[in-house]
């Protein structure tokens, strides 16, 4: 065919090819009536073809979303409670929508509270650092001696099994050696 360019290939699409391929698959259709109805006035197509997701609003009405936190204005009646979902919509132009039960609310862009903007306080000497223990208590710490050393002349506690009833049928036969 010595196609080699782009344009080559377009002026063979347009010459040959669709032509074979509109005389093979094309049908006429069975009503010459066209069914297209135009849109009706009261859609808006921006909120139709738009990414919704759902959230939950948090105990101070705001919402999170995209690292991004909107307090809901008390304006809106009725306020919709914490911990109740709600609908964050982003419209194709990068406008943000919140709906509540099918209404849009009020509300305004807050500053949300990272770990690194809050002030931190320098940790104390007796936190961990890692899971470890920063100072090693000394060798005569009280943590270091035993809690409840029993006296030399007491005998050892017993098992609950050598009290029971059936002790004597559980304990294992002992072997005489000869």
């Amino acid at each position: 065919m010595g196609i080699n360019t782009i344009s080559a290939a377009n002026v063979y699409l347009e010459s040959n090819f669709l032509s074979k391929l509109n005389q093979r698959f094309n049908i006429p259709p069975s009503s010459p009536h066209d069914a297209h109805q135009p849109v009706p006035a009261s859609t808006n197509l921006q909120e139709i073809l738009c990414v919704e997701e759902p959230r939950t609003v948090a105990r101070d009405w705001t919402v999170r979303w995209e690292n991004r936190c909107f307090q809901i204005l008390k304006a809106n009646t009725p306020l919709p409670l914490p911990s109740r979902k709600i609908t964050v919509r982003q419209l194709r132009t990068g406008n943000v929508q919140l709906l509540h039960k099918g209404r849009k609310l009020r509300w305004r862009k807050v500053h949300a509270v990272t770990p690194s903007s809050t002030p931190q306080r320098p940790p104390s000497p007796s936190t961990k650092t890692r899971g470890h223990i920063k100072s090693k208590p000394a060798p005569n710490h009280p943590w270091r001696k035993r809690a409840c050393a029993a006296p030399p002349s007491r005998f050892p506690p017993t098992s609950c099994k050598t009290h029971s009833r059936k002790a004597g049928r559980r304990a294992a036969p002992q072997i005489q050696q000869a």
